[in-house]
């Protein structure tokens, strides 16, 4: 369709087309309408405006000209519809392969994605699932120790090609290949990428992509603290969201604190990467601020990732208290990072119990905060697998405990019942039973459902048999092995040969050590014998005094040692043999206190696998921790005790800081109940009408004491509170959290002051700072500034708890109560 030049002048300006110039009259004689194309995510308006005569290059200025060309590679990317059969079966193939995101399926795609570029079928939606999927392929590969250069350099060329705009943009497209490379450790890849992607439009950055470069950024150490957090201010002024820099305040309230805070997720992984920043940084209180403004926001829905690093990074103390946190708000961590910390808890544990420094009494109780630890993390939902049961069964050699004369007889056989005194009798008897109750635990928990899928396990309970002196325990350890189909490896030889010498059977440690030969020397083996099996005879044989059997084994294996192998043999046959069990009593009586302790924490540990138990077979596998509370510290004096005596009061203060000014002035003036919450049903259902009874009284229906009237009636419906998995309603659980925030702030100050009086200590005597962490694992003692107990901190005021809250979390300044 063509019209003239007075009809394009109407079109053009209809109120007056005379004013229209006779220049632009010309250049639009002829016309050709078409149905305007609008792309839906740059589209503003219903219709685009009417394009300009083009100027000449000369007087166009630059910034349009670079407009003008980034307009040009925009319409280059956009995707087209399928048209031939083979365009559909590439779409088809490529987009199905993304769906599964299994590594095979993955790495089809990856063979696909030249000829999606090349045939521009690719979408934004494409985008991002082909980069998760490639994030997810190389995170798997990375855990288990493969090479991931192959799947770098794709990364690589998908970036290449975004920057060409032969791929269309997706921020989250962007994010994961940020985050991809930032956990591979290619950081000059990651800022070559970053220092290009910030100066994009929003199609290719947004909130989260800002979140993940400051992660990646505070990883690389390139920049300092200063630096990220004018970094986390610019990505909050560019995209404000629905006020969402106030919301991210530490001072913020919520609407309605029993609801889900709908625009959390928005902003959710930039607070992220300014909160893991603050923790590597070493800014601890504002890294606690970050995530007590998580949980405010979204209590049950927060990043996994993010309770990682401080269960990383922090203290053990404190890292524990966290993994509670996470437990309780049904967020359980990912099954390896909550294999490593328990597996690194344990191990730190029996640390300190060998060193001695601990009594009898706190041993138990650390081996019950293990129990109660992967307690909680079963009922969050988390995976009960062979790493998770030997870290859960190893802290039970704690409860073991020698009598006086026992002791001394320890590396022989056990005497015979008419040679020892009762007591000796009773340490022994028992001893036994702990290492048959962790046999019992482990089939318990196999047959309610845990994975045995290594010889993690078996191998600490064979370790408790040894200790324990129970052969029977040892036996079964080893023959369950082919029951289930686990291929032995070179562990579980060291702990058969070791419990060996911890019972004291010379043909027992002679067996061990022919079949560790035995498989070592297979050629279908992957391991040969190293030094630690040598110094694993060693020791062995000088608990069933045997020595000269090492000797004889040297001169028949001297293809196995190296000089360094020599020489640990010399050293292990030199060096002092550790005690078989953590305790001994020094006398009858203690031995009898020794068995009190470690029957009662027997018993407990029997009742967190019966809890176990019970939540792995019910259907939806969560423990409600609302109903069933759980201890959140490694030990009862774990945790400033003034914080948890004022619990009450602190709940009061939290009423008042989480609620509006004038809201809670106001319900404290008025003292009056919200009539949802009353008792009296008839009261209740004058209020709560719904909109169908509201129509029936309009009619003149009045059978609920309501008089009808003209008017509409307005109805007030409560809305339903929202459950967490574990049992909270929302409101519930924001206060658990942030009771428990209070007290990690509380812990990190007194550590931080203790280990602040440690380093000046150290400069005055010229010395090096001494190891605190037993003490922190323990529990810091908490002290005033003037040094007595934290006794007086119970007489603490109202008032005075709501300021310390705040200076806790550095919102104001008061006198310093925890040091």
């Amino acid at each position: 369709m063509t019209v003239g030049r007075r009809a394009v002048a109407s079109i053009i300006c209809p109120s007056a087309p005379f004013l229209v110039p006779l220049r632009a009259r010309s250049t639009y004689s002829a016309v050709r309408f078409s149905p305007p194309i609008i792309h839906a995510r740059n589209a503003s308006v219903a219709t685009q405006q009417k394009k300009k005569p083009a100027q000449s290059p000369r007087t166009q200025s630059k910034f349009l000209r670079q407009l003008k060309h980034r307009r040009k590679l925009e319409k280059k990317q956009q995707p087209r519809a399928p048209e031939s059969s083979n365009d559909i079966d590439c779409a088809t193939r490529f987009r199905d392969a993304l769906k599964t995101r299994r590594s095979g399926e993955t790495t089809t795609a990856i063979k696909l994605y030249p000829e999606m570029v090349d045939k521009t079928l690719l979408t934004s939606g494409d985008m991002k699932a082909l980069c998760q999927a490639l994030h997810q392929h190389c995170r798997i590969g990375l855990r288990r120790g493969r090479n991931i250069d192959p799947e770098i350099d794709f990364g690589e060329t998908i970036i290449k090609d975004m920057r060409e705009r032969t791929a269309p943009p997706d921020p989250w497209a962007s994010l994961h290949l940020l985050s991809l490379l930032k956990e591979a450790k290619r950081y000059d890849r990651a800022l070559a990428f970053w220092d290009w992607l910030q100066h994009q439009s929003d199609d290719y950055v947004n909130a989260s992509v800002y979140g993940a470069a400051i992660e990646m950024l505070a990883y690389h150490g390139h920049k300092t603290l200063e630096d990220l957090e004018e970094l986390y201010e610019t990505a909050l002024s560019k995209f404000p969201g629905q006020f969402l820099s106030y919301h991210l305040s530490p001072e913020a309230i919520l609407p309605d604190r029993s609801q889900h805070f709908h625009g959390a997720d928005l902003h959710m992984l930039l607070l992220q990467g300014i909160t893991v920043a603050r923790v590597l940084m070493g800014d601890w209180r504002n890294a606690y601020v970050g995530l007590d403004v998580a949980l405010r926001l979204s209590p049950d829905k927060v990043p996994r990732y993010l309770f990682e690093t401080f269960i990383h990074e922090r203290p053990l103390a404190e890292a524990y208290a966290v993994f509670m946190l996470a437990c309780r708000a049904g967020i359980a961590p990912p099954t390896p990072t909550a294999s490593r910390f328990l597996a690194s808890l344990t191990n730190k544990i029996l640390g300190i119990s060998m060193s001695r420094k601990i009594d009898f009494a706190t041993k138990v109780e650390l081996a019950q905060g293990v129990f109660r630890a992967v307690k909680a993390y079963v009922g969050a939902g988390g995976r009960l697998d062979g790493p998770l049961l030997s870290a859960l069964l190893k802290p039970m050699v704690l409860l073991l405990y020698h009598s006086p004369t026992a002791a001394d007889a320890a590396g022989s056989e056990p005497p015979g019942e008419g040679e020892i005194q009762e007591v000796e009798k009773r340490s022994f008897a028992f001893n036994r039973r702990v290492a048959e109750s962790a046999r019992q635990f482990l089939i318990d928990l196999a047959h309610a459902g845990a994975k045995i899928d290594n010889e993690g396990p078996l191998n600490s309970v064979a370790t408790i048999g040894g200790r324990a002196g129970c052969a029977p325990v040892v036996r079964w350890s080893i023959e369950s092995f082919d029951g289930l189909n686990i291929t032995p490896s070179d562990v579980l030889y060291r702990n058969t040969l070791l419990a060996a010498g911890h019972l004291g059977e010379q043909r027992l440690v002679r067996t061990s050590w022919e079949l560790l030969v035995e498989a070592a020397e297979d050629p279908e083996t992957d391991w040969r014998i190293e030094s630690r099996d040598w110094e694993a005879l060693v020791r062995a044989c000088k608990r069933v005094g045997m020595i000269d059997y090492v000797d004889e084994q040297v001169a028949a294996l001297p293809h196995t040692l190296t000089k360094e192998g020599e020489r640990k043999i010399e050293q292990a046959k030199k060096a002092k043999l550790l005690p078989i069990v953590f305790e001994t009593a020094k006398d009858a009586e203690e031995a009898k206190v020794l068995e009190q302790v470690a029957t009662t924490g027997l018993e407990s540990l029997r009742e967190e696998v019966k809890g176990m138990k019970t939540v792995l077979g019910r259907p939806n596998g969560m423990h409600d921790f609302a109903e069933e509370p759980v201890w959140m510290h490694l030990r009862q004096g774990g945790t400033p005790t003034a914080v948890a005596s004022a619990r009450e009061t602190l709940r009061d203060v939290y009423e008042e800081l989480s609620t509006d000014p004038a809201t809670h002035a106001a319900g404290q003036a008025e003292a009056i109940g919200d009539p949802m919450d009353t008792e009296d049903p008839e009261a209740a259902a004058d209020v709560a009408t719904s909109t169908e009874t509201a129509d029936k009284l309009s009619e003149g229906d009045a059978e609920i004491g309501i008089k009808s009237s003209s008017e509409p009636q307005r109805c007030f419906i409560k809305p339903e509170k929202p459950m967490s998995s574990t049992g909270f309603t929302l409101d519930a659980l924001r206060f658990e959290n942030w009771f428990t925030i209070t007290e990690l702030l509380a812990m990190a100050e007194a550590r931080e002051a203790k280990r602040q009086t440690a380093i000046d200590k150290a400069i005055k005597s010229g010395k090096p700072v001494a190891d605190e962490q037993d003490t922190f694992i323990i529990g810091p003692a908490v002290a005033g500034c003037d040094g007595q107990v934290d006794r007086q901190y119970r007489e603490m005021t109202r008032d005075e708890w709501k300021q310390e809250a705040l200076r806790l979390r550095g919102i104001r300044q008061g006198r310093c109560k925890f040091v």
